[in-house]
């Protein structure tokens, strides 16, 4: 849509690498570790397409819309929401 993203990453998900990694270690399924990291993807769980402006996208980039996501699952999903 046009918008860019002007924070650095860091400053936008809400809690340092290190919580994020932690977090999302906490979601892992069967099978999931960060050595097959590519196999699996950091799923936005409500899509980054969604934001009808600047402020809604950042809000996306917060850690509590990320999950880890099956590669073949996340690319399928492309960008459907279903709570």
């Amino acid at each position: 849509k046009g918008w860019g993203k002007n924070s650095k990453t860091k400053d936008l998900i809400g809690c340092s690498f290190e919580e994020l990694k932690v977090y999302l270690e906490n979601l892992f399924i069967e099978g999931m570790t960060w050595e097959n990291h590519g196999e699996w993807h950091i799923d936005h769980k409500i899509p980054l397409s969604w934001a009808k402006d600047e402020s809604e996208l950042v809000k996306l980039f917060h850690f509590s819309n990320l999950q880890p996501l099956w590669a073949k699952d996340n690319l399928s999903k492309k960008n459907y929401y279903s709570n």
